[in-house]
């Protein structure tokens, strides 16, 4: 059973979960040292503390006799042990699982390293030191937790490299970032902050996969990408500019100017007389709309001779804008698809060197960046069977409790939900709780479902 809690901010979610712990640990048929199977995780340090010590706190209050009893303790023996208060087995029942919650906060006690309350990041670092060989790490790492300043002097070496043998593409592409950017009087030296801004992309669980696929790509083929979609947009527009000098060019052939149509410059005259000067995104406005289809090319105002100048041409300055219109239409979407790719795709192409270089930052010291754990791990549930994770964790666990689910990428859930389905395929007790309302994690790829506020919604295997 895969059960998921959710309610809002200080309604008992943290609550749930430490009672659906002790009901795991307290059960009447299964050791003092049952915890060993149960894994709960959280997503801050602070949390996993104040988990543990919830725990250990009413372990320790329900095995006192001498004080008070508290609430949580008629809870667990109704649930645990199916009797009622006031009957002679409910006080049976509670002596029992007084006596069990003694023996199990001792157990606790004295092998408080099997006691797996901890974050995500802890328990992804401790798959990662049991698979160091397969994932090709040192056996003796550290974490590394920066990201700005390892990413800044690897960026540093990337552009220290530029101009090397091996380094011809990437040299290249700095050459036409540099002669853009002047080109366009824009700063040239922006560009190690710019990389640094894009390249903090290395290091998101939101962006794995799409960092991965682009990899694929060398930085030759980004660019070769980047020269297609320019050329596209430029035979567009070049298309638009031509359709309005062809405008144009009646216009002026025959004398006139954008005066002599209706409303001059904010007319239809302006409009073609725009786009055939080069600007091409000019929107074109209900006065443009209303000469093409309604013939008011020009106003009460114009003289008769003009008025038949204009007339003679309308029906081809009309199908001069039909045209602008059409390519719009059928190239518009594309063309703003490629406005949005193009400023990317030169920092894009330099982003496997970037990763390059990161990484060999790390390794001269023997360090890993927190970052990679997740990613690290997912190629380990991925193609290994789930027993044999366990057997090099030295734990298997039957239960899998996740504290503020809403938290929780989908690459760190990606990494637990093999262990969830081996749980579940047990026919075992799973629960997750959270609150959608306080995702606050969406940046780095927070999973933020939106759980039915006050409800519990349970999912069988």
């Amino acid at each position: 059973m895969f059960k998921i809690y959710s309610s809002s901010a200080g309604s008992g979610k943290t609550y749930t979960l430490t009672k659906e712990y002790l009901k795991l640990a307290l059960r009447p048929d299964v050791k003092d040292d049952y915890f060993r199977h149960i894994l709960a995780v959280t997503f801050t340090n602070a949390a996993a503390n104040e988990m543990k010590n919830r725990i250990l706190k009413n372990l320790a209050e329900i095995a006192d006799t001498n004080e008070k009893e508290p609430p949580l303790l008629d809870e667990l023996v109704v649930e645990l042990y199916g009797t009622l208060p006031g009957t002679d087995s409910f006080q049976t029942a509670k002596n029992k699982l007084r006596d069990k919650a003694g023996s199990v906060f001792r157990t606790i006690l004295h092998r408080y390293a099997d006691f797996s309350v901890t974050t995500i990041d802890s328990f992804t670092q401790r798959v990662v030191m049991a698979f160091t060989d397969e994932l090709g790490l040192p056996y003796s790492f550290e974490v590394e937790l920066e990201t700005d300043e390892v990413l800044e002097l690897a960026i540093d070496n990337l552009i220290e490299k530029a101009g090397t043998d091996e380094m011809e593409e990437i040299t290249t592409i700095l050459s036409e970032y540099y002669t853009n950017t002047a080109s366009e009087g824009k700063s040239w030296n922006q560009l190690p902050e710019l990389l640094k801004d894009f390249g903090r992309n290395l290091t998101s669980d939101q962006f794995y996969e799409a960092v991965n696929a682009a990899q694929e790509l060398s930085p030759g083929a980004l660019r070769a990408i980047r020269m297609q979609l320019l050329a596209y947009n430029q035979q567009v527009e070049a298309d638009i500019i031509g359709q309005g000098q062809r405008a144009w060019k009646l216009i002026t052939d025959a004398g006139l100017d954008e005066t002599d149509f209706a409303y001059g410059a904010g007319g239809v005259g302006g409009y073609l007389r725009a786009i055939a000067e080069g600007n091409h995104g000019k929107e074109a406005g209900t006065r443009v709309s209303n000469a093409l289809n309604n013939g008011d090319w020009y106003g009460k105002k114009t003289p008769l001779l003009v008025r038949d100048i204009i007339d003679g041409m309308a029906s081809e300055l009309g199908d001069c804008i039909s045209q602008i219109f059409t390519i719009r239409d059928e190239h518009g979407r594309q063309m703003a698809l490629f406005d949005c790719l193009l400023p990317h795709l030169q920092k894009l192409a330099l982003l496997k060197q970037m990763r390059v270089e990161f990484d060999d930052l790390l390794r001269k010291d023997g360090r890993v960046h927190i970052s990679e754990f997740n990613k690290k791990i997912l190629s380990i549930v991925a193609s290994e069977p789930v027993p044999f994770l366990y057997e090099r964790l030295g734990t298997k666990y039957n239960h899998i409790l996740i504290d503020e689910f809403q938290d929780t990428s989908r690459l760190q859930f990606a990494n637990l939900l093999p262990l969830i389905e081996n749980a579940l395929g047990a026919d075992h007790f799973n629960l997750a709780v959270g609150d959608g309302k306080q995702a606050i994690y969406r940046f780095r790829g927070a999973i933020w479902i939106r759980l039915w506020p006050c409800t519990e919604k349970i999912l069988k295997a």
